[in-house]
């Protein structure tokens, strides 16, 4: 007997090929949270019925299988919307990209999906811009320690050298596009957090 069909919207966080037949999938939902699917690809012998979609767009899609840890395979796939501005923009999108793996690799211990769900749309959309994309990746990996329940303000922030503090507080509480620290600054302080998860925190970077 065939597994029900499962129905859920989703961001795409990882698309790799797996295999002459299939493109394997990662899958965010706010709802289902990580979902790793197989999307069949299209036939030479018949015309394509599903459209691949790229990283980060948002899908609706339909499910079976999943069971016992294994992936689902897609029934349909509708592409609700491309994320074109992202692509034009090379540095952000490959700060997205990290941030979205680091995402995926700590999904399956998130107690809550929907904050998540939403800090990655509010990410992308500032992504986007294009504009100092290495401080959206900052602010971006701060919240998501905040929200998995770590003292990152207390803790981190407040064990930096006094000039580094001053730099991230300012650089978090300022938007991408206002008044930030150079740019070198920036990225040291996004490496300094980067090594302070790896050290005192579970997640995975």
């Amino acid at each position: 007997m065939p597994s029900p069909i499962q129905q859920t919207q989703a961001i795409v966080l990882g698309r790799k090929e797996s295999g002459e037949s299939y493109w394997h999938l990662n899958l965010f939902s706010a709802i289902d949270g990580p979902l790793p699917v197989l999307l069949r690809k299209p036939s030479a012998k018949r015309s394509p019925k599903l459209s691949i979609p790229d990283l980060f767009d948002q899908i609706d899609v339909q499910l079976q299988g999943g069971r016992q840890g294994k992936s689902y395979f897609v029934e349909d796939l509708r592409i609700l919307k491309h994320n074109i501005e992202l692509a034009h923009h090379y540095q952000a999108l490959i700060h997205a990209s990290q941030f979205a793996h680091i995402l995926w690799r700590n999904l399956t211990h998130a107690e809550h999906f929907e904050p998540i769900h939403t800090l990655l749309l509010q990410a992308l959309e500032a992504f986007s811009q294009g504009v100092r994309p290495e401080v959206v990746h900052l602010k971006a990996l701060y919240l998501f320690a905040r929200e998995e329940g770590y003292p990152v303000r207390e803790h981190w922030i407040a064990t930096l050298p006094a000039a580094l503090a001053k730099d991230a507080k300012h650089a978090l509480s300022n938007p991408p596009n206002g008044d930030q620290p150079p740019s070198d600054k920036t990225e040291n302080l996004l490496h300094l957090l980067q090594h302070y998860l790896k050290s005192h925190t579970d997640i995975l970077i």
